[in-house]
Formats: C-alpha cells, sequence, structure tokens
C-alpha cells in the first residue's frame, strides 16, 4: 500500500518511546527532552513499520514492499532512508543502540519500545496483526483529504438577513435532541446502511423545524457501537432528549422500535413499536417525527407543518439504490465516487423525479472534477450545476438540495448563487451545521472572515463532535483578519484531526512566514510536498482554490512563495 493510500481516519497515531526518544507519528518528529528532530513521512512511515515488527528482522525486499508499496524503487532507496533515521537518533551503524544491520539479510529495530504513559516495553502483535495495525494508524490520502475538506462544507432564492444575524439564532429555549444511530437487528448486518439511512433521515425532518435544535449526524454517530449511558450522551453532545431505536427487516417486513428519553432523570417522554412494510418506510418516519414534535410539546408554524410532508421517493427500491450510494460516496476515491453515480443513476432510473437523487449526482459529478478523475471537467461541472437546479425545482425546500446547490455554485467560483443557497440551507433548517459551515467558507472565500467566526461557532456548537474542517475554517479567518498566532493554534489542531489534510497546511505555511518561523514554514511545505505534490503550484492553486478576494489570493500565494512555493 502507498504511503498516499492509507485509509482516512481521524483519530491521531500514539506516541512511541524508543530508546531515549519519543516519536510522535502525526508530526513527524522525533523528541528527547528539549531536543527536536523532524523526519520526512517516508522516512516515519518506514519507522512505523519497524516499530510494528516488534524487534523481528525485516528483509530488505519487506521494508521495500511495505514503504513504496507500487513504487519502483531501488536498494538504494531504503538504504538511503535507514541512514537518516540513524541519523535522527544519533546512532553509530557500527555500535548502533536504534537499528540494527544484518548482513545478506536487512534490518531490525533493537532499541527499547515503550508506551509513555505505563512507561513498559510493548507487546507486539503477530506479523499479520501488525500490518492491519499499522494500515490504521498511517495518514490519510490527498484525495481523501482534498475532497473531506469540500464534503464537510455546505449550500437558492430567499435571501436571509447578514450572516453575524443567521448565527446568533436563539435555541436557548427550544428542546435539544440528539438522534443516535438506530440498531440494526436484522440477520442480514449488510442492511446496516438502511437502519442508518432511517436515523439519518428523521435528523434531517426533526432538523428542519424552528422549535427543535438537533445535533448533526456526525456528533450523534459518534457514539454508535459505544456502551455509553444515556446520562453521559446528552452530557457529551449537549442534547436534553435523546432518540434511538432499532431497525428489523425480514422480507418485506419492516419493523422499528423508537423511544424518546430525557438524558438527565433517564425517563422515557415517549416510545412506540411500528410494524410496516417495507414500501410504508417514508409514512412511517414521518409519524415517528410527529410523535417527537407531540411529546416535547413544540409548537410547529404553518409552512412548517407544510414542508414536514416530506417529498418521498416514489419506490422503496429507489431510497435504497440511494442509501447505498451515499454509503459508498463517503469513502472519497474515484472508484467509490464512479459506484455512487452508478446508483444513484439506478435509483433516477426507478423514480425520474426523485431529487434527492439528482442532487447527490451533481455532488458527484463535481467531486469527480476535483479528483481530476475526468476528462471533461468543464463538462461536469455544467452538468453539475444542470442537476443541482433541476433537484431544486422539484424540491424546493430541502436543505440538503440547497447544500449541494452551493456546493455546485462554490467550485464553480459562483460565489453570489452559492452564498444565496447557503443561507437558504438554513433557512430551511435553523440546526443544520454544515449549511453554518458553507455559508462561513463562502465568507473567508470572500475575505469576510469577521463574519465567518461567528458562523462556524454556530456550526460547532450544533457538531460539538465536529471533524478537521470546522477549526480549519477558524483558523484561516483569523489568518485573514491578521491574528497569525491564533491562526497557527486552530490551523495546527485543523492537522492534529487528520494529518494528511492539505489545505490548512498551506494556511499554516502561511501564518508561519508571518510569524517569522520560515523553518516551520518550508517544513510544512515539504509535508505537502510527499502527500500534495499538485498543491506546490502557483497556477494550480489560483485555478483550483475557489477564493473570490483578489488581494487575499495574492497575500496567500506570496506568503507561500516566502515559504518557498515556487512560481
Amino acid at each position: 500500500m502507498k504511503l498516499e493510500d492509507h485509509e482516512h481516519s481521524e483519530s491521531n497515531p500514539a506516541l512511541q518511546v524508543i530508546g531515549e526518544w519519543t516519536f510522535y507519528p502525526k508530526l513527524y518528529q522525533l523528541r528527547r527532552k528539549d531536543e527536536v528532530t523532524r523526519i520526512e513521512p517516508r522516512v516515519a512511515h518506514l519507522l512505523l513499520i519497524l516499530v510494528q515488527s516488534g524487534g523481528e528482522p525485516l528483509t530488505r525486499e519487506a521494508l521495500i514492499e511495505e514503504a513504496w508499496s507500487g513504487m519502483v524503487v531501488g536498494d538504494e532507496a531504503l538504504t538511503s532512508a535507514i541512514n537518516k533515521l540513524r541519523k535522527a537518533f544519533g546512532d553509530d551503524p557500527q555500535h548502533s543502540q536504534y537499528i540494527e544491520t544484518i548482513p545478506k539479510i536487512g534490518y531490525r529495530l533493537i532499541a527499547q519500545v515503550k508506551s509513555p504513559s505505563s512507561e513498559k516495553p510493548l507487546k507486539h502483535a503477530s506479523f499479520a496483526m501488525r500490518y492491519r495495525l499499522l494500515l490504521l494508524i498511517m495518514i490519510t490520502t490527498s484525495i481523501i483529504s482534498f475532497v473531506g475538506y469540500t464534503f464537510w462544507i455546505s449550500s437558492q432564492s430567499t435571501y436571509l438577513p447578514s450572516s453575524p444575524a443567521i448565527s446568533e439564532v436563539s435555541t436557548a429555549n427550544s428542546p435539544t435532541v440528539a438522534v443516535l444511530p438506530f440498531l440494526n437487528i436484522s440477520n442480514n448486518s449488510a442492511q446496516e446502511y438502511l437502519s442508518d439511512g432511517i436515523s439519518e433521515s428523521l435528523i434531517t425532518d426533526l432538523s428542519r423545524l424552528s422549535g427543535i435544535t438537533v445535533i448533526a449526524r456526525h456528533s450523534s454517530f459518534s457514539h454508535k457501537g459505544r456502551e455509553v449511558s444515556i446520562e453521559q450522551i446528552g452530557e457529551d453532545l449537549g442534547a436534553q432528549y435523546v432518540l434511538d431505536g432499532s431497525v428489523q427487516i425480514d422480507g418485506s417486513s419492516l419493523r422499528i422500535s423508537a423511544q424518546l428519553i430525557d438524558t438527565e432523570t433517564g425517563h422515557q417522554l415517549w416510545a412506540q413499536r411500528f410494524d410496516k412494510n417495507l414500501g410504508d418506510v417514508f409514512e412511517l418516519q414521518d409519524e415517528i417525527t410527529h410523535e417527537v414534535v407531540t411529546a416535547l410539546s413544540v409548537r410547529l408554524e404553518s409552512h412548517e407543518q407544510i414542508q414536514s410532508r416530506n417529498k418521498h421517493p416514489d419506490s422503496f427500491e429507489a431510497y435504497d439504490l440511494f442509501l447505498r450510494g451515499q454509503q459508498v460516496s463517503v469513502q472519497f476515491s474515484g472508484e467509490s465516487i464512479a459506484e455512487a453515480i452508478k446508483l444513484y443513476r439506478s435509483a433516477i432510473k426507478l423514480d425520474p423525479n426523485y431529487a434527492h437523487a439528482y442532487s447527490a449526482l451533481a455532488v458527484g459529478r463535481i467531486r469527480e472534477f476535483l479528483l481530476g478523475v475526468t476528462d471533461t471537467p468543464v463538462l461536469n461541472q455544467d452538468r453539475a450545476l444542470e442537476l443541482a437546479l433541476k433537484a431544486t425545482k422539484m424540491d424546493p425546500n430541502s436543505h440538503k438540495i440547497q447544500w449541494s446547490l452551493g456546493y455546485v455554485h462554490l467550485y464553480r467560483k459562483e460565489f453570489e448563487e452559492g452564498e444565496t443557497a447557503a443561507r437558504r440551507s438554513i433557512m430551511l433548517s435553523p440546526s443544520y451545521a454544515d449549511g453554518y459551515s458553507l455559508l462561513a467558507l463562502f465568507k473567508n472565500n470572500l475575505g469576510m472572515s469577521a463574519e465567518a467566526i461567528p458562523l462556524i461557532e454556530k456550526a460547532m456548537q450544533l457538531n460539538p463532535h465536529y471533524t478537521w474542517d470546522y477549526i480549519y475554517q477558524l483558523g484561516r479567518a483569523h489568518y485573514t483578519l491578521g491574528n497569525h498566532a491564533d491562526a497557527a493554534d486552530h490551523l495546527t489542531q485543523a492537522i492534529e484531526r487528520n494529518e494528511a489534510v492539505g489545505y490548512p497546511r498551506l494556511f499554516l505555511a502561511a501564518a508561519y512566514v508571518n510569524l517569522d518561523q520560515i523553518d516551520d514554514a518550508e517544513w510544512e511545505l515539504e509535508l505537502l510536498q510527499a502527500f500534495h505534490p499538485e498543491y506546490l503550484s502557483r497556477a494550480y492553486l489560483q485555478k483550483t482554490m475557489p477564493i473570490g478576494d483578489p488581494k487575499l489570493m495574492n497575500r496567500l500565494l506570496n506568503d507561500l512563495k516566502m515559504a518557498g512555493l515556487p512560481d
């Protein structure tokens, strides 16, 4: 597996104490007291392989296969990397205390490896397990980080008040609900995407109501598969109530059990079991939403009573295909996007009026453009806009469809139209965290970062388990405002959540330049060279970065030039 092709993860690799040094995989550093030594990402990758070997000898062929998988390199590449490791450790190859050369075979790590918390030697896993663990702790792909950045940021007609006013929408007197992922208790574990889809649909339905504050999906799903008390969930998510349940599918029969619980008292406000046919799943979701609203004594406005009658697909089979497309699309690879597009098109074939399938297809077309997996990038962008507008016409009251429209406009650099879509998504769903995040992104891209900060803070409130891109936006805002120390702090936090991301490193390098930390700025560009070499081109950044403020773009590029960005 290539260094760039490791699975996406926002968790940080564990620290390792190797002899006198502490290894920080996520920072590509070795530290000994006040001494800090940086190592290149590929060299850090090699060190992790040696650590996970548990002191067993590894052949040169095995090391090259693991560290340079899919690449044609000679023995000199491995020799150079080993020499760099020895230099970093201050190790003498003639009297080695860290990396031993085994003649005609390879190398092994002979220094003691400890857990920094227990200071006890680590127990190493089996050979097969070592590599599974290695794959889990490696950094994310450049493709994933690039599109992941766009995925969590989101999306016409009605124009809302200025963004600070939006961010100050009061939710103090409205009940806060977290919808947990419903448990799949069907015999077929492969149907879990359907139980997750039902849970997400309930989040969508409830978040459209102004009388309820709904925790974002990413945060509520963070407890999936964990044994956590209702009280702890409420405290963790800032939710007064939790809606959870189970889904069981048997042939064409569907059984859903649901309950609404007060997180402070543990009291069950409402519970019910529903037995329906699969084709009645949409009616059932509406019924659960109605029951929750009734149990919480929430008063609906007249327009909300109309909007709560969601536009559902005419075919359950189309809905099933759509959910499967959503499931694979989050992998953010060319292959997964192609598979998702195929599933969305199949859903549309079954139901030509399925608005959400059209909007998802629009997003897929834009992602093909962003991933560089299309030979017709301009046609892709045009087709994406056509699909998004068609979806909007079919269902003008869907905040997620407005999200998609804004997303498409963003990468077409149509800022006014995109901002309008983002504002409408918030108007349609006051609890829509990604709507606030998208609007913040538009403000940042237009150089209006003072307005972006309250918007992203609002998004964080609604999505307390926010992803790296939320705090990245705070960093961007502070960079634009000239608060470079704050910018560096936020951008560093974003990278710690996802160490392979590209855009945060660009802005972090620029912030370091303004803090006269040129060495740090150059280091960030070195890391980009390893994982996002395409970013190190002024022409590429001008073409792809959706920044609508020419002064901001020039300032960023000039700062990056001082950090070493070639012309």
